[in-house]
Formats: structure tokens, C-alpha cells, sequence
């Protein structure tokens, strides 16, 4: 009523029974554009740690509900709004509005997707929620290692080392993402050796599209994505002419 979402009976005592009523509360929320009114919000604080005491797979299941139900977007800013977020995701240290608007774009995408019935696989939504981590961490150990590869592979392992002591990402997860996040190494230096191989990679669609969300949101220069999208489009010969003339370069 009057866009506000209220808890039938008393608040505090229903989350202590089944904290993830919290999700499921913030959830309708996000999908019918309204608010939690304050005597439901005001236990919330105090009630969020009980989260974790829940079982790992049922909880799990309840978070990818935020994103993957056509609502991401909304739910995202809920989530970050009340302080919810940083729970199940390594957070940025400070507020970015670069970092937000990769992350919303992404979500944008998402909602997208599952609204026009197509499939969205959980490890693209977790590899552009913790891409921040990685980049920062990339930028900072290329120095370090003084080599680009070394410090991508470096960043990628510690932050899934740390969001798994956060709140653990199943390993058939981890394993896509950890391929979407290496391959984009290989999409910004085009070495014409390796060009077909890459094209040829089981990770190459998903690692392509998370290319073009760098793209979109002003983290990587747009000439690469319209590169790789005419190559993608091209014919056997028209494909060769574009290898070649990389060559020249």
C-alpha cells in the first residue's frame, strides 16, 4: 500500500525465525519498486548476522534470486542501500562511480536478458560483480611482477581467495570466471597468432560480452569492441584480410 511493503506480524520476531525472510522482504521490494517501511527495517541491523548461520546452499540460492529474477538492478541498489551487499560481495573501499556504473550496466544487461527469456549464467553475473577487485589488484601487481599476465593470474586468485572466505562462490562458478577474467588480456593486445585460437576458446562468447560491457561502460577503449565484432562478423576472407592488417600494424 501506498508503495510501502510491510511485515505481517511482528518484525523482529520473524527474521530471528528465518533470517532469510530479510532477502526475500528487500527482493519483493526490488521487484515491485517499493520501500520497507521502518518498523520492519529498524530490527534488520541487528537480525543480518544470523544470515550466515543459515545453510551455505539454501542462502546461496536466496542471493542469486537479487540478480538473475529480472529485478538485478533494483535489488543492487537495495542491497547496497541497506549495508546488505557488502554481506556476500567484496565491496569497493571507498565509493566509485566508475565501479558502479560497470556494475549497473552489467545488471542492466542481465535484467535484459532474463526479460526477453533468455538464459544468464550465475559465473558472468559474479565475474562483473568482483571484476573491480580484480582490475585494481591487476593494475597493481603488473607493477610488482613486471608482467601483465603474472599479474592478472595473481589478482584473480586472491580475490577469489578472499570472497570465498567472505561467502564461498561454488567451484563450477569460480572455474568460468576465472577463464572470462584471463581471456580479456588476449581481447586488448590482438596478437594475429592467436587470434583464431582465441575465437576458438569454449569461453569465448561470455568473455567476448564481458569485453563489451568494459567497452560500454568507458573501461576499455570502444575501438576493440568494434574490432572483435566485425571479426566475429566476418566471412573466411574477409577475416584473413583483418589478421593481416593487424600484421602491418
Amino acid at each position: 500500500k501506498n508503495g510501502i511493503v510491510r511485515i505481517i506480524g511482528d518484525p523482529e520476531k520473524r527474521y530471528q525465525e528465518d533470517p532469510i525472510r530479510i532477502l526475500r522482504a528487500f527482493r519483493v521490494c526490488a521487484k515491485l519498486n517499493m520501500s520497507l517501511n521502518s518498523s520492519s527495517r529498524n530490527p534488520i541491523k541487528k537480525i543480518v548476522p544470523l544470515l550466515h548461520e543459515i545453510p551455505h546452499s539454501r542462502l546461496f540460492d536466496e542471493v542469486i534470486k537479487f540478480f538473475l529474477t529480472g529485478h538485478g538492478l533494483n535489488s543492487y541498489k537495495i542491497m547496497r542501500n541497506e549495508n546488505i551487499y557488502s554481506q556476500f560481495f567484496l565491496s569497493p573501499d571507498a565509493e566509485s562511480k566508475e565501479i558502479d556504473l560497470f556494475i549497473s550496466n552489467g545488471l542492466k544487461n542481465t535484467d535484459l536478458r532474463i526479460n526477453q527469456n533468455k538464459s544468464c549464467n550465475p559465473s558472468f553475473l559474479f565475474s562483473f560483480l568482483l571484476w573491480h577487485q580484480v582490475h585494481q589488484l591487476w593494475d597493481q601487481y603488473k607493477i610488482e611482477l613486471k608482467h601483465s599476465i603474472a599479474g592478472l593470474n595473481q589478482a584473480i586468485d586472491d580475490v577469489i581467495e578472499k570472497q570465498i572466505k567472505l561467502f564461498p562462490i561454488h567451484k563450477r562458478f569460480t572455474i568460468t570466471m576465472k577463464e572470462i577474467w584471463r581471456l580479456q588480456s588476449r581481447f586488448e593486445n590482438q596478437s594475429p597468432k592467436k587470434i583464431y585460437r582465441l575465437l576458438l576458446h569454449p569461453r569465448f562468447r561470455a568473455a567476448y560480452d564481458f569485453m563489451l560491457l568494459r567497452c560500454q561502460s568507458n573501461e576499455l577503449d570502444h575501438s576493440i569492441g568494434i574490432w572483435w565484432t566485425n571479426f566475429i562478423d566476418a566471412d573466411h576472407h574477409e577475416k584473413s584480410l583483418m589478421v593481416k592488417e593487424l600484421t602491418r600494424k
